[in-house]
């Protein structure tokens, strides 16, 4: 049971870096367009 919480956990806080890091990508290539 805590092992499965734990990877529950652990795939929660990996999609959010993920998602955080997508959206970075996503504010750096909007800044990008407003650039050039």
């Amino acid at each position: 049971m805590w092992l499965s919480a734990k990877q529950v956990f652990d795939h929660n806080t990996i999609a959010h870096f993920r998602g955080h890091k997508f959206k970075t990508i996503l504010r750096i290539f909007s800044s990008k367009w407003y650039y050039y």
